[in-house]
């Protein structure tokens, strides 16, 4: 097997993490839009997410779908311990044919818990799309996202 940092894709993956981390520690992390027009800072937490997406849309040959498919348990994924805590299904019905409306779609996410080394833990949520056919596409926004509580109400019929 090849050592992997004879790989030009980790290589390249590695420099830049050297070099984001060694700016971010000097707080002057900044990205050129054009020819050098607008220059913006970007905060940690815009940094993480970015890097988050990144390393959960590559764990897997399947990208994203890897994940909305049902997969369990917590999974290690680079240093973060990886956790899906909630995934917003398809919930259109179907006619006798066992169909979707044609041209219907739905939306579709997948919610992450992301563990870190340092006891850390950030939440983040995947947008895509089901597709007339069933199908997914994540095409969406990937963002942070944070733990709510909810009092829901229902009903019951009276004894």
């Amino acid at each position: 097997m090849p050592d992997l940092v004879d790989d030009p894709v980790i290589a390249g993956y590695i420099a830049y993490l050297k070099w984001a981390a060694a700016e971010l520690a000097a707080q002057t992390l900044y990205c050129t839009k054009g020819p050098a027009v607008t220059t913006t800072a970007y905060t940690e937490d815009q940094i993480e997410t970015w890097r988050a997406h990144h390393l959960l849309a590559n764990h897997s040959p399947r990208g994203w779908e890897h994940w909305q498919s049902g997969y369990a348990g917590r999974t290690r994924v680079d240093a973060l311990a990886v956790t899906v805590v909630e995934r917003l299904d398809d919930d259109r019905a179907r006619d006798d044919y066992y169909e979707y409306d044609q041209g219907s779609t739905a939306p579709a996410a997948i919610t992450f818990k992301a563990e870190y080394p340092d006891g850390g833990v950030r939440y983040f949520q995947k947008h895509g799309e089901y597709d007339s056919y069933g199908r997914i596409s994540f095409y969406g926004d990937f963002i942070q996202v944070e733990p709510i509580t909810r009092t829901v109400t229902g009903y019951q019929a009276k004894t």
